[in-house]
């Protein structure tokens, strides 16, 4: 998913940890969209790298208005996904989210339990 409602790099100026060698999710998603493998055709395609980097955006929110920003960017991030040609086929089989750091997993498991009944899905 090069989509960058997805990817969100226009977070990079803001967040002091975006992109940087502490950053996990960067780092790899970086890496997988350059690696020689990786296609963009959806027929070809085995695995789905969902390129949303909970975790960066996470390191972000420091505020209440942030944390309602981090979440308005996941559910919009998250809408887009499975209104994807590729979500639409697999029915999201072979999609996989790398979320590199533990602490996280609950915000991130929140957001994406919303999405089945999600209004605009």
């Amino acid at each position: 998913y090069d989509d960058p409602d997805m990817t969100l790099p226009h977070l990079a100026k803001q967040c002091k940890r975006w992109g940087r060698g502490d950053d996990p999710d960067t780092l790899f998603l970086e890496l997988a969209s350059k690696h020689p493998m990786r296609t963009t055709n959806i027929d070809e395609a085995e695995l789905f790298v969902i390129s949303i980097p909970a975790t960066s955006l996470y390191d972000c929110v420091g505020t209440e208005e942030d944390r309602q920003a981090y979440d308005d960017y996941m559910i919009k991030a998250l809408r887009k996904m499975v209104a994807s040609p590729a979500w639409s086929k697999t029915q999201g089989r072979g999609h996989v989210w790398m979320l590199f750091d533990w602490r996280y997993m609950p915000f991130a498991e929140g957001h994406w339990k919303r999405i089945p009944d999600d209004p605009q899905r």
